[in-house]
């Protein structure tokens, strides 16, 4: 208890000192006018993260993966989504339920799945950032990017270990397409492979479809 209530004063004397100017930067000590206008510049939500609000809901998921080159049939899969902002509707976090059908000595077999992921705008770097870690892997993806002037299309690089091809730091693009009110298509690109670089694709169809927008 007593170390709880040490950590919790330090971390609330951090926040005041941040707030106060008592920390130094790199240019010096703020005021407090200069520490509250970078507190509202930099921490607080804005326009980018109210984009992420389509996204709230309970979807229903089609994936398909490309396991055996873009020319052979996909392995098709179904899940489950659940997505909410979080944090002060700074973050979006998303739970994926479901299974997932994997090529395994020639067969295909539904392996259970599990994962969660969270997207949110780095107002300091102007960039969407998003992480994600499922039941497949111990690795975590993590990666940035941006979206389109319509609004619609979120585009992030990242890099991934492939550990089934002893691969490192291999370099891919995700895409999240907005399509219409309760319909989104995701896909993920190997920036590795020539020609045809999508390796998987997710339809997501809301749960309880919303009116069309006027």
């Amino acid at each position: 208890m007593k170390f709880r209530m040490l950590l919790c004063g330090f971390s609330l004397g951090v926040v005041a000192a941040l707030l106060s100017g008592e920390l130094l930067s790199a240019g010096g000590p703020r005021d407090d006018d200069e520490m509250m206008r970078l507190y509202q510049k930099y921490a607080l939500p804005g326009p980018f993260h109210e984009k992420l609000e389509f996204f709230e809901g309970e979807w229903d998921v089609t994936t398909k993966i490309w396991m055996s080159g873009p020319d052979a049939p996909p392995a098709v899969s179904t899940s489950t989504v659940s997505s909410k902002l979080m944090f002060g509707d700074r973050f979006l976090q998303t739970k994926m339920r479901g299974t997932m059908n994997l090529e395994i000595n020639g067969e295909v077999m539904p392996i259970p799945m599990e994962a969660i992921g969270y997207v949110g705008y780095d107002n300091f770097k102007q960039k969407y950032t998003s992480v994600w870690i499922d039941s497949h892997n111990t690795g975590i993806y993590y990666a940035e990017g941006n979206v389109d002037e319509t609004g619609k299309v979120f585009t992030y690089f990242g890099t991934m270990d492939v550990w089934e091809e002893n691969a490192r730091d291999r370099p891919y693009k995700m895409v999240d397409r907005i399509i219409d009110e309760n319909t989104t298509v995701s896909e993920m690109h190997d920036l590795m492979l020539e020609g045809q670089t999508r390796i998987f694709e997710m339809v997501a169809k809301r749960r309880q479809p919303v009116a069309a927008m006027p």
